[in-house]
């Protein structure tokens, strides 16, 4: 306590400037006086007496500095007076400080900018209770890898029996027609079963959860908002809990509202009701369509977990058939919502590192020039006694300076970007995000340590160059001493060289994202997407009873509501002005929705090499391709006789085509998705659609009509040809579909354009970042290049003059710098390209049409890059040029 007392004391006084000696110099008097008066009693005169009393006491400034010593903290104010000087040295240099701040400013901006998506997306831990024991499960096929959701009964399989797994918990994500006495709206929402919330550690803000009571078939229906919908529908009204709301026209009673910052695992529901499976429900195996979560027991690894429910499928192989060449993947939860997007996040991280690299090298550059100037200063205070140590420390903290300045300038820049960057960071990454992308105390501690970084890369250099000069020979050295060394040149180029390769590396890898970006932009979507809108309708099943039911070995439809619905709506959309064409599709291009099945070929069975066959479905209207303009390859099209007791046919795609029917014509062939179905007779062969995404392969598609579909199609998508802006027709389109049915909304109402859009954010995203910090490696680069071959201009004034005046003429002057400033750059290609042969395989899976080692993105960029090198070589040879030899001689 007492030290701590001290310490506290020492560092009050350095930093209120408490060092007031006048009491001690006042003690050293009366001991000066009592001394003296000693030896005149001694018998010596007073002035001799004197002199040795101060002879004896020793000098009274070292007195009072030891004793200042001995009050105040040395090291602190130390670094004080080192701040201070860095600051005059500093303003004595304008110029060069600003265009260090601003290259610092430059690279830890992009860093912080980056870093601050980076931590919210990867490094953030879930909001969860201990969520390193939070996993996802999934099945996997084992000879495609494919993976996929589970389905009913294999969850409750798992629930039952799993001993690794403390809990099992699923949730099916889906949409509700949500009516609360105003205009119905259409939410996310998610059937979960009871124990969701706790297995998350997640309570209710207001009301409650679920109890396991009301996971049942029997139970009353309940539900809980999200804080969001709870702010929205009921004004944050707290007697909403217990009020009642209807979801797809089943009367719900609300028990909770979830916390406003609950995030829930890939998905945004805002309305959460108990899973309550029916018995028919919990036998399900062919439909996956759950996404089970479970909480690890403790101690026990993810792959402990996923050897324990593999083994469990195997047991059961011989009587599930469902567990036929399938195992179930434990994946932790962190992984499995940051996996898709952690690769891009972390190399644009990567380049961004890059450009803080560049910038420090340029720093680095620009204070080497200046420790030329500077060796005479530095040899007159070695000459007075100055440590080499205490020289570096200087040198060091003006190096800290300049980045901490630049940090300060890299916030604001990066607070500016991240602010920008919301606009167009993809769907993907936000979703994934926990937390917005703030600069935070994480962000804050990542810019100290860069700063740090920055200040030991380029500062460490030229403060051991400096405090390595000589005393005598510097102060007696010739002005060209002091314009730099050989080893500074050296030290310099070595500088370029690593700026141009690192530049070069970026620019390249930047390069090769735009030629894939433009590639993309060009592919052919396989329809018409001008002046086409989309939006989707769902009709409640409690209110639409179409089901299928089984009639013998078969199912068959029980109802025609839907169809009907469809049909009605259909035609009265089309009857809207301004309207060119209406069509229905359960599944429409590049909005992400999806339906699979196997088939059977008829006579050839299921498998196809060993594999099932599997295609995409998309029930449709009849004049679905006529709508989008998919072209007809072969045979017809559908037709509005092709409905429910009729023939039942199919139109597939070119690639179902080719792959299950190659070298056959399909017209005419048969097949069917169940034995319970019946065959279905293609009709027609339709052109390939990239339903994926443009950058997705085609895969084989078969169409229905949706009156003949699988099951009964509630929820489809309506697409609207118009003549005029498709967001015109939206109004009227509200109206008709309200005449309907005036609790039915319509819901992601885009138009196709914006669908292309969305699924070209991601790559934009990444083309836009990394293009961004190549034209800034560009330029650092470059006024790199241009620095090093300046200041060597300089330096050669005097022989530059003296080869003018032996006859040299003007463009032997500007070959001789030209060629010995690409000779630098060059080097530094040669090391760039090597870099860039390694670095840019990282991109293969963001790339598109063009592989890592295009050579035309190669050849382009790397003359793009010579160019600029060659003009910032050029502007300061052509400046050689201007020297007049008898001033650069008589200036010697």
């Amino acid at each position: 306590m007492k030290t701590l007392r001290r310490f506290m004391a020492r560092l009050t006084a350095s930093v209120l400037g408490r060092r007031d000696a006048s009491r001690v110099r006042e003690e050293l008097a009366e001991h000066l006086t009592s001394l003296t008066d000693e030896y005149v009693r001694g018998g010596l005169p007073f002035d001799e007496a004197r002199r040795r009393a101060r002879l004896e006491m020793g000098s009274e400034e070292a007195i009072t500095e030891a004793w200042r010593d001995e009050q105040r903290l040395r090291p602190l104010e130390d670094c004080w007076q080192d701040v201070r000087f860095a600051f005059k040295v500093l303003r004595r240099i304008p110029g060069l400080a600003a265009v260090a701040v601003l290259s610092i400013g430059l690279g830890i901006g992009a860093n912080v900018a980056i870093f601050s998506i980076v931590n919210a997306v990867v490094l953030r831990a879930l909001p969860y209770a201990e969520p390193d024991r939070l996993v996802g499960i999934w099945g996997t096929h084992v000879r495609t890898a494919g993976r996929g959701l589970l389905s009913p009964a294999a969850f409750l399989d798992l629930r039952s029996q799993t001993g690794t797994l403390e809990r099992v918990e699923a949730v099916e994500f889906v949409t509700f027609n949500l009516v609360t006495g105003t205009a119905p709206l259409r939410v996310a929402g998610a059937r979960a079963s009871a124990g969701i919330f706790s297995l998350l550690g997640i309570g209710a803000a207001r009301g409650r959860t679920f109890l396991q009571s009301e996971d049942g078939p029997a139970s009353s229906p309940v539900a809980v908002l999200s804080y969001a919908l709870w702010q929205r529908q009921f004004g944050s009204d707290p007697r909403a809990i217990g009020r009642s709301v209807t979801l797809n026209g089943i009367v719900h009673t609300i028990v909770g509202v979830v916390p406003p910052a609950l995030q829930f695992p890939l998905s945004g529901p805002e309305v959460w009701v108990p899973f309550a499976m029916n018995p028919e429900e919990r036998t399900v195996r062919h439909t996956s369509n759950v996404q089970v979560f479970g909480r690890l027991g403790p101690r026990v690894s993810a792959t402990q977990a996923e050897a324990e429910l593999t083994s469990m499928a195997r047991a059961q192989e011989g009587h599930v058939p469902q567990y036929t060449d399938w195992k179930f993947t434990v994946i932790p939860l962190k992984e499995q919502m940051v996996s898709d997007v952690r690769q891009a996040l972390m190399l644009l991280l990567v380049a961004a590192g890059l450009v803080l690299l560049i910038a420090c090298a340029n720093v680095g550059n620009l204070l080497v020039a200046r420790a030329a100037a500077r060796q005479q200063e530095v040899a007159m205070r070695i000459a007075l006694g100055a440590r080499r140590s205490r020289l570096v420390r200087q040198f060091l903290t003006e190096s800290l300076v300049l980045a901490t300045a630049g940090s300060f300038l890299g916030l604001a820049i990066a607070h500016a970007v991240v602010k920008a960057l919301r606009g167009i960071v993809p769907a993907t990454v936000l979703e994934r995000s926990r937390g917005d992308f703030a600069i935070d105390g994480s962000v804050l501690m990542f810019s100290l340590a860069l700063t740090v970084l920055a200040t030991v890369v380029f500062g460490v250099g030229p403060a051991m160059r400096l405090s390595g000069a000589e005393s005598a020979p510097s102060l007696g050295g010739s002005s060209r001493r002091l314009t730099g060394t050989q080893r500074d040149r050296r030290l310099r180029a070595t500088l370029v060289v690593l700026e141009t390769a690192l530049a070069l590396v970026l620019l390249i890898g930047a390069g090769l994202l735009i030629n894939s970006f433009w590639r993309l932009q060009r592919v052919d979507p396989g329809f018409q997407a001008n002046r086409l809108l989309t939006f989707r309708i769902a009709l409640p099943e409690a209110e639409y009873r179409d089901k299928l039911v089984p009639v013998g070995d078969a199912f068959v439809w029980e109802g025609r509501q839907v169809p009907l619905f469809f049909d009605e709506l259909l035609r009265r959309l089309a009857a809207l002005p301004g309207v060119i064409g209406v069509a229905a599709s359960g599944y429409a291009p590049l909005t992400g929705e999806n339906n699979s099945a196997s088939f059977e070929k008829e006579r050839a069975g299921w498998m196809d090499g060993g594999r099932p066959r599997v295609a995409f479905f998309r029930p449709v209207s009849a004049n679905y391709f006529r709508v989008l303009g998919i072209p007809l390859l072969r045979g017809r099209e559908l037709d509005p006789h092709d409905i429910q007791g009729t023939m039942p046919v199919a139109l597939i795609n070119q690639t179902m085509a080719n792959r299950y029917w190659p070298g056959e014509d399909p017209i005419g062939q048969r097949f069917r998705t169940s034995p319970q179905m019946p065959w279905r007779t293609i009709v027609g062969v339709m052109g390939d659609v990239r339903y994926d995404g443009l950058s997705e392969p085609t895969i084989p598609e078969m169409y229905f009509a949706y009156g003949q579909a699988l099951w009964p199609q509630h929820t489809m998508t309506i697409l609207v040809r118009t003549a005029v802006s498709p967001t015109e027709s939206i109004a009227p389109i509200r109206r008709e579909v309200n005449a309907l049915d005036p609790n039915l909304p319509i819901y992601n109402v885009r138009t196709m354009d914006q669908w292309i859009a969305g699924s070209l954010a991601t790559p934009r995203f990444n083309v836009v970042l990394l293009g961004t910090f190549a034209g800034l490696a560009l330029v650092l680069a470059s006024v790199g290049i241009y620095g090093v071959v300046s200041h060597s201009v300089t330096q050669r004034t005097r022989e530059l003059g003296l080869r003018m005046a032996m006859g040299a003429q003007q463009r032997d002057v500007v070959a001789m710098v030209l060629r010995e400033s690409l000779l630098v750059v060059a080097v530094g290609m040669a090391v760039g390209v090597a870099g860039a042969l390694l670095g840019t395989r990282a991109l293969s899976g963001l790339l598109y049409g063009i592989g890592p080692m295009d050579p035309g993105t190669w050849v382009a960029v790397t003359s793009l890059f010579f160019a600029v090198a060659l003009l910032a070589s050029y502007v300061p040879a052509r400046r050689a040029t201007r020297v007049d030899p008898v001033i650069a001689l008589r200036a010697e």
